[in-house]
């Protein structure tokens, strides 16, 4: 029997009916390579999963990163289902198991001193851009081309760019994401084009041999988005 998603395709088409572009996430569906259409889940276990029509994988993506410790692990699930029966689902205030939490995480990794918890990679950044402006009182931030930082607004830029639009090594052009995203916001990111602010040089849709940032004057920037290796990789 040979490898068979006709039951993911109907499932995608059922979804497109539905849910804008078929999917919760651009990282999920055809723009994303998915073609046809995404395999459609049904279940996972471990570091496994099967979809709808009983294909079985093993799931490097693991929800984009914090499924370290793959699905349905037994103590995560009983620690979760006590959680829910012994505090409840969610509060709109705090308690105390989330400092417990974020204590965890200062204990263990010695260049955090505080913790702010959010629900998506996104929401963290523009945590985290928002912070490094009200703290140095600039505006630009620094980011390199290629790599992902999040669909907001601001924050999507020269992700995936053409080539042919991309502009010179040293001043890529700030290209949004998609449709919708105003150049405006273009603006407050340092692959802009603009003069006195620094320049990017990781060319989209070559392997870099190291980064290069042309001088420009110090001073201008809030601070610096860096992504990860596998988000570089995954640009080129």
């Amino acid at each position: 029997m040979g490898y068979d998603t006709s039951g993911s395709e109907i499932a995608y088409q059922r979804a497109e009916q539905v849910i804008a572009g078929g999917v919760n996430s651009g990282a999920r569906g055809p723009d994303a390579g998915w073609v046809p259409s995404p395999p459609v889940i049904a279940r996972g276990e471990g570091p496994e999963l099967w979809d709808v029509d009983g294909n079985r994988y093993v799931d490097h993506l693991l929800a984009l990163g914090p499924m370290i410790h793959g699905h349905a692990h037994p103590e995560m699930t009983e620690s979760v289902t006590a959680a829910i029966r012994e505090l409840s689902t969610m509060y709109a205030l705090p308690y105390e198991l989330e400092a417990e939490a974020a204590r965890a995480i200062v204990d263990a990794v010695p260049s955090v001193d505080l913790v702010r918890f959010s629900n998506s990679g996104t929401e963290a950044v523009l945590h985290a851009t928002r912070i490094a402006r009200a703290a140095t009182g600039r505006t630009l931030v620094v980011r390199f081309e290629g790599q992902y930082h999040g669909w907001a607004d601001q924050l999507e830029w020269s992700h995936h760019p053409d080539l042919a639009d991309a502009g010179p090594v040293l001043r890529p052009n700030a290209l949004p994401g998609s449709l919708g995203i105003p150049k405006a916001f273009g603006g407050a990111d340092a692959t802009a084009g603009r003069p006195n602010t620094f320049r990017t040089g990781l060319p989209a849709g070559r392997p870099p041999s190291q980064p290069r940032v042309a001088p420009k004057p110090q001073g201008v920037a809030a601070g610096s988005l860096l992504g990860t290796v596998t988000d570089l990789r995954a640009s080129w």
